[in-house]
């Protein structure tokens, strides 16, 4: 039962996490920067604002995402996430 429990708080907590970072997509320069951007008749000087903005937002999503592949336990075995081995290298020296 607690693992049930558990599995149910992590989904709904990636659920949050995936609506709260959509709506930072969607509405994060308007929030943070709203004073200077237009709502209306939107100009080419809040374009730069907006796409910068969301730029930075899919720079740290896709950096939390490769974090995560590249942190499994997989990876710290020595393996890569394909599953291949490492193998040792000679270092020159042939037998």
């Amino acid at each position: 039962m607690k693992w049930s429990r558990t599995r149910a708080l992590v989904l709904a907590l990636l659920a949050a996490a995936f609506v709260g970072y959509a709506l930072l997509l969607w509405q994060g320069p308007w929030w943070l920067d709203g004073d200077r951007l237009r709502r209306r008749d939107l100009q080419p000087a809040d374009g730069v604002v907006i796409t910068g903005f969301r730029t930075t937002l899919v720079a740290l999503g896709a950096g939390a995402v490769a974090g995560q592949v590249f942190s499994t336990p997989t990876a710290r075995c020595g393996t890569l996430v394909t599953g291949t081995a490492s193998r040792p290298r000679s270092h020159g020296t042939a037998r």
